[in-house]
């Protein structure tokens, strides 16, 4: 996928059993789609970035930028990040979505009702009967994210080997002319 760059509503990621995907966005934001989930990218822009999940667990990791939009809808359901990590799950068939904020807070909207969920809170929202209850973590629920904290620094790892690379190769074409 390119910068700016608006998908078809055809393009969707899903994982089954035992798998997952991570996706990193320029400059430095994050998902990683849990196992039996899908989602479908919406757009990428320096703008926003808009991605629609239909079921399954993500777990976002996006940096405090006033110049775009990270926003995942789910259900008629708007979670925009606020330069947070969070965690939204929402079981097939299912009419609740929790949202776990580890960092920062998230913006919740679904038709007229918004609400803030801030660090460490857990929200549960109901479709059916349009209810939201936020109530604070655990000590046990705020390690749980610790599993995507890995794959976050993993990835971060990645990046940072695939781009000194990539400054090396082009030093040495630089080099040799």
């Amino acid at each position: 996928a390119s910068v700016n760059q608006s998908f078809d509503k055809d393009i969707f990621i899903r994982t089954t059993k035992s798998s997952k995907i991570t996706l990193l966005f320029a400059p430095n934001d994050l998902l990683i789609v849990d196992e039996n989930s899908k989602i479908q990218l919406k757009i990428i822009s320096d703008k926003e970035m808009r991605i629609e999940q239909l079921y399954g667990k993500t777990y976002s990791v996006v940096e405090k930028n006033d110049k775009r939009d990270f926003v995942i809808s789910i259900s008629q359901s708007i979670i925009k990040a606020l330069g947070t990590e969070f965690l939204i799950e929402k079981k097939e068939g299912s009419a609740d979505i929790n949202i776990s904020v580890y960092k920062s807070s998230v913006a919740f909207a679904s038709g007229d009702m918004k609400e803030q969920i801030y660090e460490f809170e857990i929200s549960n929202y109901n479709i059916t009967s349009r209810k939201i209850v936020t109530r604070k973590m655990s000590d046990s629920e705020k390690e749980a994210n610790k599993i995507y904290t890995g794959e976050k620094t993993k990835a971060q790892e990645l990046v940072r080997q695939r781009r000194q690379s990539q400054g090396s190769d082009a030093n040495s074409a630089n080099n040799q002319s």
